[in-house]
């Protein structure tokens, strides 16, 4: 039975109820198993659990794949995917927009390993262009943390396959209820769970799901090597999450949009992100590959330092936090907090000014979502 996004996310597995069966999942707890006869060991460390590998299964039918891995957080997804196709002497093309973390990853610990980066404009030219004959990874983020820049997923597949590239796609901003990568032709598609998939903003985890199911054969041996596993009880947490991940993410991308809409009329703003504006640079290739346009909304305030705070300080309703995607509104400045490592020249060559707020829309009414900006700002 093909299962539309919303039924899959309350039915992940098609698994056969008996009388008496449970329907929630159990916690299996345990850290040694007996192994005779056994062709694979299960182990936490070796992320072969019935929790781990259960909640990897459900993960590979969100996205799509061929099978799914989960991490104790979304940079040890990042971390293990890249490090398990690159070696000394390869190069790799990064999205100019990354998340920080990403950031830092790829332009100071991969060259210390011997792995020359190279960061493209949001086109498929700029990829083509920083295309080497060592180039053996292209890494995606779309949409783009904070400035949601789309990139065309199609169009950068079809050119990684053709030279022998894989590609990786940070899809935490989207997830799979409004983008699936692999769905593009991409290879891997990575989400920061902590975020969206779990929702609730109390747990931390991350997804990898591949395309090609023989992908495992050099992602799991580095998943193993590092050690970043998930505890079954956080796992059971995730799944039960993963439940009410489309009506959360579908009124998200509602109040977000009507958010949108909202500011960029408004006076004192100068200048708002957000792909479902028909004004938004990448709004056609958001058209093309997105079936909604996520809950994250940034706009840069006509206003100092001084201003911004002021700002955040009126704010009753939406709080002033780090992260995004659980179900209260929260709002930060992205170059305090998720792009504070970067230097201030670095953050301007990425559009990051600071004056640039970042605004995880929640799922409360939107109505009083906007009437907190509103006050707020007047």
């Amino acid at each position: 039975m093909k299962k539309h996004i919303e039924t899959l996310c309350v039915h992940p597995l098609s698994e056969e109820y008996q009388v008496d069966s449970p329907l929630v999942a159990s916690i299996q707890t345990a850290t040694s198993y007996i192994h005779i006869n056994k062709k694979e060991l299960t182990y936490p460390g070796f992320f072969s659990t019935y929790n781990q590998k259960r909640l990897g299964a459900i993960m590979a039918k969100h996205d799509r794949g061929a099978w799914g891995i989960v991490f104790n957080s979304g940079m040890a997804a990042i971390g293990t995917a890249v490090l398990s196709f690159v070696h000394k002497g390869d190069h790799v093309i990064f999205s100019k927009e990354l998340y920080g973390g990403t950031v830092t990853f790829a332009s100071e610990q991969l060259p210390r390993m011997g792995v020359s980066c190279s960061f493209a404009e949001p086109s498929l030219e700029s990829y083509q262009q920083l295309t080497q004959k060592n180039t053996r990874l292209i890494f995606l983020e779309t949409p783009s943390n904070p400035l949601l820049t789309i990139l065309p997923l199609n169009d950068i597949a079809k050119w990684a396959t053709m030279n022998g590239i894989t590609t990786i796609v940070d899809n935490t901003l989207a997830t799979s209820i409004n983008q699936r990568p692999i769905d593009a032709g991409c290879d891997i598609s990575i989400q920061s769970g902590t975020k969206y998939l779990g929702g609730h903003s109390d747990m931390q985890f991350g997804t990898l799901v591949t395309s090609k199911k023989e992908m495992h054969e050099r992602i799991l041996p580095i998943a193993k090597l590092y050690g970043a596993s998930l505890s079954p009880e956080n796992c059971h947490r995730a799944e039960r999450s993963l439940k009410t991940l489309s009506l959360r993410v579908s009124r998200q991308n509602e109040n977000a949009m009507a958010v949108a809409d909202f500011l960029r009329s408004h006076k004192l703003i100068k200048k708002v992100f957000y792909p479902g504006l028909e004004t938004h640079h990448n709004h056609a290739t958001a058209m093309k590959q997105m079936s909604g346009f996520g809950g994250i909304v940034s706009f840069e305030v006509k206003t100092n330092k001084h201003g911004i705070d002021r700002f955040l300080n009126r704010l009753a309703l939406v709080k002033p936090a780090l992260s995004f995607g659980g179900v209260e509104s929260v709002i930060c400045v992205p170059a305090r907090t998720s792009h504070s490592s970067l230097s201030p020249y670095k953050r301007r060559s990425i559009g990051i000014k600071d004056n640039l707020i970042r605004l995880s829309v929640g799922i409360e009414a939107g109505e009083d979502i906007l009437l907190d900006l509103k006050n707020a700002l007047e």
